[in-house]
């Protein structure tokens, strides 16, 4: 009985592990703006590494000088050729 019990608690485990791995997995939408310059000579093979390594995660890339708003989520992250980026669109790490 004992050996019973434990295999269960066994699997209730690795099963645990499963469902939480799963929850750990990226996948959705991110949206990012950038002009073509930068798109064309430094992020477009960027971004293809990233898809490969992340296939779950659509990429829509925005490419242009409109400004887009990252507080009314037109875009979810901005990649721009400044030394100079507003504060508010910096974020610690």
């Amino acid at each position: 009985m004992a050996a019973a019990a434990a295999q269960i608690n066994r699997d209730v485990l690795g099963l645990e592990r499963r469902i939480a791995g799963q929850d750990l997995k990226l996948k959705g939408v991110i949206r990012v703006t950038t002009t073509d310059a930068l798109f064309v000579g430094l992020l477009a093979p960027i971004l293809a590494a990233f898809r490969q390594h992340n296939p779950a995660i659509e990429l829509e890339v925005l490419i242009g000088n409109q400004l887009f708003s990252l507080s009314k989520r037109e875009a979810d992250i901005a990649i721009r050729p400044t030394r100079r980026p507003p504060k508010r669109l910096l974020v610690s790490v």
